[in-house]
């Protein structure tokens, strides 16, 4: 091979040309390497990533990774569009729906240029979907708070394998605002009830719907303690039971249960007048 360097090159210089003359005299079969029928079996994962193969599975059989790597330029000329996605969501379930936003007619309305994904019902579909969701408690103590319909989710998928997939968190959207923008943190239903906190207030605020109940059940009892500010109840209240009271009871009229005295006060068995 003739030597590149100048005359003026130094020893060492000489002695790396020379060293790596060599590389030379191995065979690289480039055509080869770029065919996806005929690269050798061990570089295939090498050439799906040169080729930006968004999915690739390792455990797929030769003829299968051969097959996603010869489809790669024309998956890369459909990238974005519904019959891209369509491609992908296929290998995972035929059955999986895909409505894009203009077609959704149902509420919420999805966000423009954005997709739903609706899952087959499991007796249309050979794929067993978990319903894996990533909570704030799981163990001992568990808690419990499903996406509901049109949620947008991020969802971490195990190898790749959307049946096996597990909801992150959601992404609010037009569909679904933020329910706040202040230090007020809350927790919004779907029928309207509210429970609020706000920590520069240091109030609690618990709303519930039109018709809307609270149940406690404590069998060891319930303590409010709200020496400070009392406790204020609208509309009637029913007692099962006895009630006792360290201090006097006021009713209407400041007329006080401990104290108040009694007009028409006769002997006998006749009967005293209203309080006075």
């Amino acid at each position: 091979m003739t030597s590149l360097l100048p005359p003026s090159a130094t020893a060492a210089e000489r002695a790396i040309e020379a060293a790596t003359m060599r590389i030379g005299d191995i065979e690289t079969p480039l055509r080869d390497l770029w065919d996806p029928m005929a690269c050798p079996t061990f570089l295939l994962p090498w050439l799906a990533w040169g080729l930006s193969i968004d999915l690739w599975d390792a455990d797929w059989t030769e003829a299968e990774k051969r097959s996603a790597i010869a489809a790669a330029i024309e998956m890369q000329r459909r990238k974005g569009t519904l019959a891209s996605v369509r491609a992908v969501v296929d290998r995972f379930d035929p059955m999986i729906g895909i409505v894009e936003w203009f077609e959704s007619a149902a509420s919420p309305r999805l966000d423009p240029y954005c997709f739903r994904l609706e899952l087959p019902l499991a007796a249309d579909s050979d794929v067993e979907y978990s319903p894996e969701l990533v909570t704030a408690r799981s163990g001992a103590t568990r808690s419990w708070s499903p996406p509901s319909l049109g949620e947008q989710v991020v969802l971490l998928c195990p190898g790749g394998d959307i049946a096996a997939a597990v909801a992150l968190g959601s992404i609010p959207q037009d569909a679904f605002p933020p329910a706040g923008n202040s230090l007020r943190e809350l927790i919004e239903y779907p029928d309207g009830a509210v429970i609020a906190y706000d920590s520069e207030a240091h109030k609690l605020d618990v709303t519930l719907p039109e018709g809307g109940s609270v149940a406690i059940v404590a069998g060891g009892g319930v303590t409010l303690d709200a020496r400070q500010g009392g406790v204020t109840v609208l509309g009637d209240v029913t007692i099962d039971g006895a009630v006792t009271a360290s201090g006097d009871i006021v009713a209407k009229g400041d007329i006080s249960l401990a104290d108040h005295r009694h007009g028409l006060v006769r002997g006998g068995t006749d009967k005293s007048g209203p309080p006075a």
